[in-house]
């Protein structure tokens, strides 16, 4: 069938049309990738097909891929041996768990439910994201058994390094060369803005100045220790948060199974 019998069947509009009912991008790109078939059987099947469609949407018309992603691109990575984000995963999960959704719904409806004969979503590998990542993409404490110890650690180092702070600027000693009664950060470590005028008199690294020059930003001696305790725990934290999606990206199938397209 040529171009010319297409555009007087207005295929193209009618393309379009149903690509604007899709939703997400691989079923958008399938319903503008459609054409006729001279296959006389084939073409009863997916008239069959057509009319359970329908009368799923009136029996339900929630159905569908609501709550699918994209996730190309991430099954691409996984199959070349990267990592994947927490944000890649969960959209990972969302799309196993949008098949599940679709797959129940179609089950009543044979010439639908033919089509999803040889597909069997995923179900373990979307746990094992939910599991591990938060659905806004946070790696969760129960990720791994050595992350919620690691956690537990960084805050009490955390609560530690707060206390020497705290008692810090409040002694008289101190208070009185500082710009400000506060605690900030630079470069990852705590310090504390003294008065350019008095930065001799806090023992402790110099790790910034303000651009008026008034002010010096000094890590003082005395928190040395607790700040590299802190950095530490801090270092060991986002190494075990890195290596969770590692896990859960070997558990993304290498390569799709037949029959288990989305659209």
């Amino acid at each position: 069938m040529n171009e010319g019998a297409l555009a007087r069947l207005e295929l193209p509009a009618i393309r379009a049309l149903l690509a604007e009912q899709t939703a997400f991008a691989p079923g958008r790109e399938l319903a503008l990738a459609l054409f006729p078939t001279l296959d006389v059987r084939e073409a009863e099947r997916l008239q069959d097909e057509t009319a359970a469609a329908r009368d799923l949407m009136r029996a339900s018309p929630s159905s569908g891929l609501r709550g699918a992603r994209d996730i190309r691109d991430a099954l691409r990575r996984a199959r070349l041996g990267g990592t994947l984000d927490p944000e890649q995963l969960v959209a990972v999960s969302d799309t196993v768990r949008a098949a599940e959704h679709l797959f129940a719904d179609v089950r009543p409806y044979p010439p639908l439910a033919a089509r999803a004969r040889f597909a069997r979503p995923p179900s373990d590998l979307a746990g094992a994201i939910e599991n591990a990542i938060g659905s806004t993409g946070d790696v969760l404490d129960r990720a791994s058994g050595r992350l919620g110890s690691l956690r537990g650690d960084l805050r009490a180092a955390q609560a530690r390094l707060q206390q020497r702070l705290d008692g810090l600027v409040r002694s008289p000693d101190l208070a009185r060369l500082l710009q400000d009664p506060i605690v900030t950060q630079r470069g990852g470590r705590y310090v504390v803005p003294v008065k350019a005028e008095h930065r001799g008199a806090v023992k402790g690294i110099v790790h910034d100045q303000s651009a008026s020059g008034q002010t010096v930003f000094i890590e003082p001696l005395e928190i040395m220790e607790a700040n590299n305790v802190l950095r530490e725990a801090e270092l060991a934290e986002r190494a075990e948060v890195q290596r969770t999606p590692r896990r859960s990206r070997r558990a993304v199938p290498r390569s799709t199974p037949k029959g288990s397209s989305i659209s």
